[in-house]
C-alpha cells in the first residue's frame, strides 16, 4: 500500500493507493496541533492497512531534501525540524517529505497535462503563493524547495505577514491580502478593473518565473485560479508585452485537477 499525506495549515488528507494510479480511499481530518497529536491521530487511520510500502508527505512549508527533513509548516506550529523517524515512528517504511507545490507539479505532469513539454512550472495562487518546476518530469535536486511567493516584485510595497518582507509576489497575488488591496474577497469579486490590476501584478511574478526557470508551460492552480476567466486574457497580454524582447511567452494553462494534484503527485514519489 502506498500512502500519501497532504498536511495543510487547516486540513490534512491521507490517500491510500494499491495501484499508484488512483486512490482507493482518501481520509480528511483537521490538522492536529503538533507532531505528537498528529502521530496518534494518523496512526489510527493507517493501522488498518496490513502492509505499508512507503509514505510520501506533502506540506505547505520548507523541506530540506538532502536531510529528508521538514523544517517547518507555514502558519502551523508544532511541526518544526521533523525527520522521517519522528513522523509516525511506529510505522516502519520509507517516508519522504516534499513541499506540497512540488507534488502538485508532478501531479499536473503525470495526471493532468496532455503531452507535457520538457519544462513545466506549477504556480499555486491561493491563500498564499507557491511554486515548483520539473524538467523531463523530474524535480530538480535542490536542497530546499523553491519559495516563489516570497520573491519581491514591488520594492517598498506592502509588508508580508510572517516574513516582514515588503512587496512580495504572495502579498500582491495571494488571497491573504486581497481584501486589503481591493476591498473584498476574490471569491465574490466580479469587478473587471480589479482583475485587470491583479493580472498586471501576477504578470510581474510570472515574468520572473519565465526568465529564471524558462518553462515551456506554466500551470496555474489554487483557489484564485478559479477566477481565471476574469484575469487570464489580460495576464497574457501584459506578459507577452513584458517578454517581447526577451523570450516567447510560455504557454499558460489552468489546472483541471484542483486540490487533488498534491495527493496524485505523491503517487509518483
Amino acid at each position: 500500500m502506498k500512502i500519501v499525506i497532504d498536511i495543510g495549515g487547516t486540513n490534512t488528507r491521507i490517500g491510500f493507493s494499491n495501484s499508484r494510479e488512483k486512490f482507493e480511499k482518501i481520509e480528511r481530518i483537521s490538522t492536529p496541533n503538533g507532531i505528537a497529536e498528529f502521530n496518534k491521530t494518523v496512526a489510527v487511520l493507517i493501522q488498518t492497512v496490513s502492509e505499508v510500502e512507503s509514505i510520501t508527505i506533502g506540506c505547505a512549508g520548507l523541506v530540506d531534501h538532502y536531510e529528508n527533513k521538514l523544517i517547518k509548516i507555514t502558519n502551523k506550529k508544532g511541526f518544526e525540524n521533523l525527520s522521517s523517524s519522528t513522523l509516525l515512528p511506529n510505522i516502519n517504511c520509507k517516508k519522504t517529505f516534499f513541499n506540497d507545490t512540488e507534488l502538485a507539479c508532478l501531479g499536473e505532469i503525470y495526471f493532468g497535462i496532455k503531452n507535457p513539454p520538457k519544462v513545466v512550472a506549477y504556480i499555486t495562487i491561493s491563500t498564499g503563493v507557491g511554486g515548483a518546476f520539473a524538467i523531463d518530469k523530474n524535480l530538480p535536486a535542490f536542497r530546499y524547495n523553491t519559495e516563489v511567493g516570497h520573491h519581491i516584485i514591488e520594492i517598498g510595497g506592502t509588508e508580508e505577514p510572517g516574513t516582514n518582507v515588503q512587496g512580495t509576489f504572495e502579498v500582491l497575488c495571494g488571497g491573504v491580502n486581497f481584501k486589503n488591496l481591493y476591498g473584498g474577497t476574490p471569491e465574490n469579486c466580479e469587478d473587471e478593473s480589479v482583475w485587470k490590476k491583479y493580472a498586471e501584478d501576477l504578470a510581474v511574478g510570472l515574468h520572473n518565473i519565465a526568465i529564471l526557470w524558462s518553462p515551456d508551460l506554466i500551470v496555474l492552480g489554487g483557489g484564485l485560479s478559479q477566477k481565471s476567466n476574469y484575469f487570464l486574457d489580460p495576464l497574457k497580454i501584459v506578459l507577452k508585452e513584458s517578454l517581447k524582447n526577451i523570450r516567447p511567452i510560455p504557454e499558460i494553462q489552468i489546472s483541471t485537477l484542483g486540490d487533488k494534484n498534491v495527493l496524485l503527485g505523491g503517487l509518483i514519489k
